[in-house]
């Protein structure tokens, strides 16, 4: 699961034991997680080699218990301009290229058609906008062969 909020962005996994593996791709995110949502949280470990740097360990009540209260915590009506005000611009552009490249979801590419492609298949070094632009050229290529 992932969880942009005020706090931070997180990544929520269940590990075998079935607590929740909170992991964070900065260190002060689940600094603020721990200090504001869960007390209780376990120490916050180093992991470099990993995809995450950062992650800590609860319980799946202390997880849904954090996120009932983050949810009740909502006091903006737009959350990225509120990103801007609590964060700074630099991670409120990183957002925005999040909900830019999410808009892929709304796209005939991504709604069902099935054209053998992964997700792999459209990772690559091209910049939001080149990827949506050759995207949604795809996505008018099978809607016009799909006719």
């Amino acid at each position: 699961m992932w969880v942009f909020t005020k706090v931070g962005f997180f990544s929520a996994t269940e590990i075998p034991d079935g607590r929740i593996q909170v992991r964070a791709r900065v260190r002060r995110d689940l600094e603020k997680l721990k200090k504001t949502y869960l007390p209780t949280m376990g120490k916050i470990k180093a992991t470099p080699r990993n995809d995450y740097p950062y992650r800590a360990f609860v319980t799946k009540d202390e997880w849904a218990g954090a996120l009932w209260e983050i949810g009740r915590d909502i006091d903006y009506n737009n959350f990225k301009d509120e990103i801007f005000y609590t964060d700074g611009i630099a991670r409120e552009l990183v957002y925005h290229k999040v909900w830019a490249a999410l808009l892929a979801l709304e796209t005939p590419i991504t709604k069902g058609k099935k054209n053998g492609k992964r997700a792999t298949d459209y990772a690559t070094n091209e910049s939001v906008e080149q990827w949506w632009a050759r995207v949604s050229k795809e996505s008018s290529d099978l809607d016009r062969d799909a006719s």
